[in-house]
C-alpha cells in the first residue's frame, strides 16, 4: 500500500471508465452503485466529477461525484481503491471538486456521512466541514440503519 501517491493526475469523471468505477465503489460502500448509476452521475447535466489516476491513460483508482443542486455543491460519493487510501487522494479528489463549484458559483458544500464512517469524517472535519443536522436511520446496512450526518462548508474555502 503506498504511503503517498507521488504521480497523481485528477481529471473529470469520464463514462467510459464506469465498469472500473464500479468496482473501486463496490470496495468502499457495501450498498454499492452499479456502473448505469455512476455513468449517469457523471452525464447528469448538473452534475461534476473528479477521478484519480497513476497516468493519465491508467484506469482510475478513485472518484468522488457531486451535484450542483441551486446554490448549494452536494457531495454525493467519494471512492477510494483499498491500496490508495490514507494517502491524501481523497482531499485532492475533494479540492478538484471544490475548484469546479466554485467556478461554477456555488456557495456551500453539503453532504451526508455515515455516523459510523470515522475515516470519512475525519477527511470532513480537517478541510472545514462543520456538522449540522443528523438524518435517523438514513443508511440501511447489514449491521442495521446507521444515521447520517449532514455537514456544510463553504466552497472555495475548504482546507485542502
Amino acid at each position: 500500500m503506498p504511503s503517498e501517491v507521488k504521480s497523481i493526475v485528477i481529471g473529470r469523471g469520464s463514462t467510459r471508465h464506469a465498469k472500473t468505477l464500479e468496482s473501486v465503489h463496490a470496495t468502499s460502500f457495501e450498498s454499492s452503485w452499479d456502473a448505469h448509476s455512476i455513468s449517469g452521475w457523471i452525464s447528469h447535466p448538473h452534475g461534476f466529477s473528479a477521478m484519480a489516476m497513476e497516468q493519465r491513460q491508467s484506469p482510475p483508482f478513485a472518484f468522488a461525484l457531486a451535484l450542483a443542486a441551486g446554490d448549494n455543491a452536494e457531495l454525493l460519493t467519494i471512492a477510494v481503491g483499498r491500496d490508495y487510501r490514507q494517502t491524501g487522494v481523497a482531499r485532492k479528489l475533494v479540492a478538484f471538486l471544490d475548484q469546479q463549484a466554485d467556478d461554477l458559483g456555488l456557495e456551500r458544500w453539503m453532504l451526508e456521512v455515515a455516523r459510523d464512517n470515522d475515516a470519512a469524517k475525519k477527511l470532513y472535519t480537517s478541510l472545514g466541514f462543520e456538522e449540522v443536522g443528523v438524518r435517523r436511520n438514513y443508511y440501511r446496512e447489514s449491521t442495521g440503519a446507521v444515521d447520517a450526518l449532514v455537514m456544510t462548508a463553504a466552497v472555495g474555502r475548504l482546507q485542502v
